[in-house]
């Protein structure tokens, strides 16, 4: 059987999305990208709200290249980014998402695939600065799709895109940086106490 399942040779391309799944995270987005890339896999990963994994296990139901794996352990979840297209993540321009930390798009470079994300301060910094993806506007799914069928079409671009994002993860020195995390929790905790 092929990786990830029969459907596998069916579909040779395929994005991912790994992480909790609401609306404001993305999920009528990357049910709608499934919808307009029948030829594309969209493979979901993580736990989503119950009327979202509703719509999701509806999707899934009508729209074949739709998998909703719904929870899986993490390693097994980070296991199923390599050889992917891209990795979504599709945020709403919400203030909490504004300046988060995109971990998201720093396991997808970790794992050498291009990130699709919208215009949050945070992760347009993040991508546009290592060339890792590319930013389309909140909602804007038809710039989702032309980027995926862009990179499906043109393997050389969408590798150069991986080539860059893994460069970029590999190049971060995460002790520094888990330092820095380190200081901004304990700099909440303390505005939390006041």
């Amino acid at each position: 059987m092929p990786p990830g399942g029969p459907w596998a040779a069916e579909y040779p391309a395929r994005v991912v999305y790994v992480g909790a799944l609401t609306r404001a995270r993305g999920s009528d987005e990357i049910i709608a990208l499934a919808e307009r890339l029948p030829e594309i896999l969209v493979e979901v990963i993580g736990n989503a709200k119950p009327d979202v994994e509703d719509d999701l296990r509806s999707a899934a139901a009508r729209l074949p290249n739709l998998r909703y794996r719904g929870f899986v352990p993490n390693n097994e979840a980070l296991g199923r980014l390599p050889g992917a297209l891209a990795g979504l993540s599709l945020l709403h321009g919400e203030p909490n998402h504004a300046h988060s930390e995109p971990t998201k798009i720093m396991e997808y470079m970790a794992h050498g695939i291009p990130s699709i994300t919208t215009p949050n301060e945070a992760s347009r910094e993040l991508v546009e600065r290592t060339g890792s993806g590319v930013v389309v506007g909140f909602g804007d799914v038809d710039a989702a799709v032309a980027a995926v069928r862009a990179w499906h079409r043109d393997r050389g671009a969408r590798d150069a895109v991986a080539a860059r994002a893994y460069a970029a993860a590999s190049g971060r020195d995460w002790a520094v940086d888990g330092a820095r995390f380190a200081r901004v929790l304990q700099e909440w905790v303390e505005a939390a106490r006041e």
